[in-house]
């Protein structure tokens, strides 16, 4: 029973060290947005636009966190 016990520790501390680390981080993923946008700018223009045309407007946006 004993020598059950040590097989199952070394097989313990073995798996214990030979488990991988922590995943490696990639490259940085590229912005999906335009960053040097300007919003107030894009959201006048999408206003006035829908004015001229008697639309509405759907605001969809977000950032690069």
């Amino acid at each position: 029973m004993a020598r059950r016990w040590q097989v199952l520790f070394v097989m313990l501390a073995v798996a214990v060290v030979a488990r991988p680390g922590a995943p490696q981080a990639g490259p940085p993923a590229t912005p999906l947005y335009d960053e040097k946008a300007d919003a107030q700018k894009l959201i006048n223009a999408a206003i006035t636009k829908a004015g001229r045309s008697h639309k509405n407007i759907v605001l969809d946006f977000g950032a690069n966190w």
